[in-house]
């Protein structure tokens, strides 16, 4: 029995008189062909759920906790996983708090029963960042030292730059920065007024240059900031 097209490029197939929804070629499907997914990202700061946008096939998340609001207080940690999800489903998360003058809290991301944590860094001069678990993989954060708070991704002012407000630049973790920058979230630390993702606080003479999302705040400063999840769909 043939199948009618009608047009070159047509709005329905029949076969016969019976309408067909879908025509394969094998086990391709070549009519209606799909429309091609455009990468996105989020970066979330509060709330608990997230809907998978329509046409996404593949989900990577991140869970950075947050940091320590003491003084010097270390990073979150930040997990990082790559699921397969489908449209439609839900993303339960949760958001690391600013605790000020301590520790920070844990950021965690769960999706088809598994579940990913970037737990909040330490409070207290000259102290660890947060740990990670879950996933397929993660770093933890900075620990605050001298004047400066921990970033997240694990860099600190003993072992990488430090810039003139002597706030410390996050490290990316597994392609978290782009992913940030993709959300509308600010990845290069310039020492503006409103810190890059990760940043650790600093300037002891200049309170104002406090840390970006899961970073650790500065020299004899409380003003840390929570933590976050960010969510890469495909």
């Amino acid at each position: 029995m043939a199948i009618n097209r009608g047009t070159a490029t047509p709005s329905a197939y029949k076969l016969g008189s019976t309408s067909v929804s879908k025509v394969y070629l094998g086990t391709s499907r070549v009519w209606p062909v799909a429309s091609a997914f455009t990468p996105m990202a989020v970066l979330l700061t509060s709330g608990t759920s997230y809907t998978v946008p329509s046409g996404a096939t593949s989900m990577k998340a991140w869970a950075v906790g947050s940091a320590s609001g003491g003084s010097t207080g270390g990073a979150g940690g930040t997990a990082y996983k790559t699921w397969t999800v489908s449209g439609g489903s839900s993303v339960a998360y949760a958001v690391g708090p600013l605790n000020s003058g301590q520790a920070g809290g844990n950021s965690t991301v769960t999706y088809g029963g598994v579940t990913i944590t970037g737990r909040g860094g330490t409070s207290g001069g000259s102290t660890g960042g947060g740990t990670y678990s879950g996933g397929d993989g993660g770093a933890n954060g900075g620990k605050g030292w001298n004047d400066c708070g921990g970033a997240v991704g694990g860099n600190y002012s003993g072992s990488t730059t430090v810039l003139s407000c002597t706030r410390v630049p996050a490290a990316d973790v597994s392609g978290l920065l782009a992913a940030v920058a993709l959300a509308g979230g600010k990845r290069t630390e310039d020492c503006g007024s409103v810190a890059a993702f990760g940043s650790g606080g600093g300037d002891k003479y200049n309170l104002n240059k406090g840390p970006g999302y899961g970073g650790g705040a500065g020299h004899n400063s409380t003003n840390g900031v929570g933590g976050a999840v960010v969510l890469y769909f495909t």
